[in-house]
């Protein structure tokens, strides 16, 4: 695999996805579909393998009694037929929204189509009839009809709302739902996940209220994690009646319970978003998680499968569009950015890992419910110092039942070892140092190693030795030793072989280092407020 290959995001499980909010003018539909077209070149430009357009985006979604008129039918089909031949060429599948008319009853549809096919016409099933929504009064319901086909410009399409699109990446199946599908206690979207789809698209016109933006994305990021799935969702924009109702333009993407990506709101133009969506990450956590296997066996649906023609991978594409990543990579994923989340984030790591260590010891007898812990002065040791105050703490036990241990070595600065000694007297723990420079130079001596050459063997002969005198500590006090080693060494082996990570219960094991900082900052001003400044 060459260079170019590997950098090409494609080929570590990621398919580049994106919805378009275009401009819409009500009732003119070959006006929209120019306005879909701006935006829709503009994405495949960026290398999207799919696109997701608006509820009734081709007509607008406020026309009213006008979705009977025949011409304004007949100018969206018109309008589907630029799309599908203006697309083709472009390796891109494409879903937008119209009205048609089967058997004198008219549906809002969603048609998906790629490489010059339409390869599907979902009519909508469930139609709002309450508040500011009286679609009834317009469209028939995907369940009033039994046509399994219908005829769209020329083609023979599959028709009805169980219809899955596959593709030559087994990873990668779609389905397309209408707005107020989603929105019911069983979406079809759910029982399309169960089939196989992965990505899920919402075509939708949604107006605004207040509150709505955010009940919308609630809802479907919940829809991505229950059904470990991309969902994208797109609503109609300006140029919408105003008339009854204001329309924002709320356009995002949700993969397994986060959001990837979300539009501007209440733009005067048209707009789109392109993102990468990790397929490989849903399908792997598909796999483990059995339980999504059995509720799949619950729903055994005949489902019709349509493949698209599409390759994932597109010969006519440039692919140095796919050696940047188009998802934001945070530096801090386990650190929510908004000060009141992190503030909730410290407060339950911290309460996870003091309940869970005083579980541990109210295990043990009563006479061993003590700790010791190794104080370095770092920022690892200092944490699991604070979860054991606090455990003690909770349980009512004595601090000088935590035996805090500081073992200056060849490389123990004046600053570490300051800070080390003014945090445990602070804490109220029972204070114990060993200078253990005296028994490295004697492991030293016995193997013939030379203590000014500052090899592995300089470094590990230290924790080695730290960690014996810990164990030796705990053994003689009657209590269990504390691992202070945090997830990040863990992962990267970041740690030494029956040193560091050697514990009787190590309470940051499952903690990134990267959320370490903040939780002391947070214990320091929160849990410990009302205690002796140590800053040194």
């Amino acid at each position: 695999m060459t260079v170019a290959e590997f950098s090409d995001v494609r080929r570590h499980g990621f398919v580049r996805v994106a919805v378009a909010v275009p401009r819409v003018r009500v009732a003119h539909p070959l006006e929209n579909v120019q306005h879909h077209l701006k935006e829709l070149e503009a994405i495949h430009r960026q290398g999207a393998y799919y696109a997701l357009c608006p509820e009734l985006g081709l007509s607008g979604y406020t026309c009213g009694d006008l979705f009977h008129s025949r011409s304004l039918l007949d100018a969206s089909l018109e309008a589907l037929a630029v799309l599908v031949e203006t697309t083709a060429p472009w390796g891109m599948v494409v879903s937008t929204g119209l009205p048609f008319m089967v058997d004198h009853a008219v549906f809002n549809v969603a048609v998906t189509c790629a490489g010059g096919q339409i390869l599907s016409a979902v009519p909508k099933t469930y139609l709002p009839q309450y508040r500011e929504f009286y679609e009834r009064r317009y469209f028939a319901s995907a369940s009033e009809t039994r046509r399994q086909t219908v005829t769209l410009c020329g083609q023979t399409v599959p028709f009805g709302p169980d219809i899955l699109i596959r593709t030559d990446d087994p990873r990668l199946t779609l389905y397309t739902t209408v707005c107020e599908d989603d929105w019911v206690p069983v979406p079809p979207s759910s029982r399309a996940a169960l089939a196989g789809a992965t990505v899920l698209a919402n075509l939708s016109a949604s107006n605004i209220v207040i509150g709505k933006a955010k009940y919308r994305e609630d809802m479907i990021l919940a829809s991505s994690a229950r059904n470990q799935a991309v969902h994208l969702y797109s609503a109609a924009g300006f140029g919408e009646s105003t008339m009854d109702t204001v329309w924002d333009g709320h356009a995002f993407v949700a993969e397994r319970g986060y959001l990837l990506a979300r539009s501007e709101r209440f733009r005067s133009d048209g707009t789109h978003i392109v993102v990468d969506a990790d397929v490989e990450s849903l399908t792997l956590e598909r796999s483990r998680q059995g339980s999504f296997r059995q509720n799949a066996a619950d729903y055994e649906e005949k489902w019709r499968e349509v493949q698209s023609p599409v390759p994932t991978v597109f010969a006519g594409s440039d692919d140095t569009v796919f050696h940047t990543l188009r998802r934001t990579v945070s530096a801090h994923p386990f650190v929510p950015g908004n000060p009141a989340e992190r503030d909730e984030r410290c407060r339950e790591v911290f309460m996870i890992q003091s309940s869970g260590l005083a579980t541990k010891l109210m295990s043990l007898p009563p006479q061993m419910r003590k700790v010791v812990v190794a104080v370095s002065g770092g920022q690892d040791s200092t944490h699991a110092l604070n979860v054991a105050v606090h455990t003690m703490d909770m349980l009512g036990l004595p601090r000088p039942d935590i035996t805090a241990l500081t073992m200056p070595g060849f490389g123990t600065t004046d600053r570490t070892y300051d800070n080390a000694c003014a945090l445990i007297r602070a804490t109220g723990a029972s204070f114990r140092e060993i200078d253990i420079k005296p028994v490295v130079r004697q492991l030293f001596a016995d193997i013939g190693h030379d203590e000014r050459e500052t090899t592995l063997v300089y470094e590990n002969s230290q924790a080695w030795l730290r960690k014996i005198e810990e164990m030796a500590t705990a053994a003689q006090i009657g209590g269990i030793v504390l691992g202070t080693g945090d997830l990040s060494e863990l992962a990267l082996g970041w740690c030494t072989m029956f040193g560091d990570h050697a514990a009787h219960y190590g309470v940051n094991a499952g903690i990134p280092k990267t959320l370490i900082s903040y939780l002391i900052r947070w214990t320091a001003e929160v849990v410990f407020k009302d205690e002796e400044d140590v800053r040194v």
